[in-house]
This record gives structure tokens, C-alpha cells and sequence, in this order.
């Protein structure tokens, strides 16, 4: 029987086996971005029709159209919260484009745990339960693209619930005793957010982008700002660049987190279109 540290190692190298696979897996999609349209990473562009995005750590899409694609973040999935986002482009022409997205997002998590307590009288106790999350979000995002040069504005609500409950019970001397419990805890929210994006051509791309995030009756809310280049192959994208998490000046979130972090991403484009962005 194989080790846990044997079955880790086998899961990355199948992992990084498949990034490779991906990475060199011929496919007709090309990036052309001269038109400004593609680097948006959270504007009213769409993937395109018959065409799937592949990404590590942003959002894979599924285009049901020329105008709407469906959307998830895997590595989110993969911890137990499957999400799904539904984004339509209502209005566009030749320089102004306007979209909405909806997404939703659910999850369950086993709890259990026991514990001894060394008293003169030996206590045990334990417990199983579930943990349960969901999040919902609408919002619009509006474009104008005055050439190469890409302005975005997006803005939306969004809400979260969470709630733990189970059974659990202690025994000690002569003494047995059962316990349920539950608890939750409902937050709502908005954001804004606004992004300059610019071609350099039509395998290159650059932007700056700032959204602000506010808890609704909570002294809590946060700037994320981010600034990267993007460069793509043939179906293989790459996004480097630095964000910052930064608190509202009421504020305080975050504390000790770094001024400014590096960030970067690969994706992957296979069908005909090639609107998307990591």
C-alpha cells in the first residue's frame, strides 16, 4: 500500500503531466487582441462561440454563443464550493459594449472531532456535523474601446450565507450527555471597479485594474488594485503581473498583509473564439 506522501507525489506529476499535454495540444484557436477586445479580464467580453477556456487559476468558461458563456473557478470546485456564472453581452458595437453576470455558488463540508479532557474526572467528547456556504453575485460590466485602448466599469451586489450544524456529546463518571448545535450568519455586499487595458499587438496586452469591496453594516471592505502583461501562443496564454490588497480607510481586514504581492496565471483557449481573458 502506497504512502500518502507516494500518492501526492503521483497526483502533482499527473497534474503537471496534464499542464504539458495542454500547453503543447494543437487546436485552430489564435489569439488576435488587436482589437482591444480580449485582455478585459472581467469586462463584457465572452470566450465565443464553440470555444472552452482552460485556466489555473482564473475562471474556465464554455461559450453558448458569440454573445454568453458559463464559467466556474476550478480550483474553488476543487475544494468542495462548485460555482457556475452566466454572462451575457446585451449591447455592443464598434466602440461601446455592455454585459451582466449572474453567478451562484454552494457548498458542504464534513466536520468531526473529539477531544479528552484530563480532569479528576475524565471527560470525553465529540462531535460530527456539516458546514455549509453559499454566495450569489449579479452585476454589469460597460466597455468603450476607442481603438486598442479598452475602458471597463463594472459594478454589482453580491451576498454570502454560511451555517454549521451537527451533534456531538461528553461522557464522563456516571454521566452521559447528548448535544445538537447550529449556528449562521447571513453578509451582503457591493462592488465597483474600473480597468484600462491596452494592446500591443496581437499576441500582447497590458492592464491596470481597481475594484472595491464593502461588507453592507459591517466596518469591513478592502481595494483590490492589479496591474499585469499578458502574452499568448497559439492556445497557450500567460498573465504576470503584482496586485495589492489594500483596507478602506475604516477598515481593517487585511492588517498584515503584504503592500504588494506577484501574481501570475496560464490558460488555455480551444475552439474558434479567442475573447477571453485569465
Amino acid at each position: 500500500m502506497k504512502s500518502l506522501a507516494e500518492l501526492l507525489r503521483m497526483a502533482l506529476f499527473r497534474a503537471l503531466s496534464l499542464a504539458l499535454a495542454l500547453a503543447l495540444w494543437p487546436c485552430v484557436a489564435q489569439a488576435n487582441w488587436q482589437d482591444g477586445r480580449v485582455p478585459a479580464r472581467n469586462g463584457p467580453w465572452t470566450v465565443g462561440a464553440n470555444t472552452t477556456r482552460l485556466s489555473l487559476f482564473g475562471r474556465s468558461a464554455v461559450g453558448l454563443g458569440d454573445r454568453t458563456e458559463i464559467s466556474t473557478l476550478l480550483p474553488v470546485d476543487l475544494v468542495l464550493f462548485p460555482n457556475l456564472a452566466i454572462k451575457h453581452r446585451f449591447i455592443e458595437d464598434p466602440h461601446f459594449a455592455a454585459a451582466y453576470k449572474l453567478g451562484l455558488g454552494f457548498g458542504l463540508l464534513p466536520l468531526a472531532g473529539a477531544t479528552v479532557l484530563p480532569t479528576p474526572f475524565p471527560f470525553v467528547g465529540g462531535g460530527v456535523g456539516l458546514a455549509a456556504g453559499s454566495v450569489q453575485s449579479a452585476g454589469v460590466q460597460l466597455a468603450w474601446r476607442p481603438g486598442r485602448l479598452c475602458l471597463t466599469g463594472r459594478g454589482g451586489l453580491f451576498a454570502a450565507e454560511g451555517v454549521i450544524m451537527g451533534v456531538g456529546g461528553g461522557a464522563s463518571v456516571g454521566a452521559v450527555v447528548p448535544v445538537g448545535f447550529a449556528t449562521g450568519q447571513a453578509v451582503g455586499g457591493w462592488s465597483a471597479g474600473t480597468e484600462a487595458t491596452v494592446t500591443l499587438g496581437p499576441r500582447n496586452a497590458a492592464y491596470l485594474s481597481g475594484d472595491v469591496y464593502h461588507l453592507l453594516g459591517l466596518p469591513n471592505g478592502m481595494i483590490v488594485a492589479s496591474a499585469a502583461w499578458m502574452h499568448a501562443w497559439r492556445h497557450t496564454h500567460l498573465v504576470l503581473g503584482l496586485y495589492s490588497l489594500i483596507d478602506l480607510p475604516d477598515a481593517q481586514m487585511l492588517h498584515s498583509a503584504l503592500p504588494v504581492s506577484p501574481m501570475a496565471n496560464l490558460y488555455w483557449t480551444f475552439g474558434k473564439g479567442q475573447r477571453s481573458a485569465g
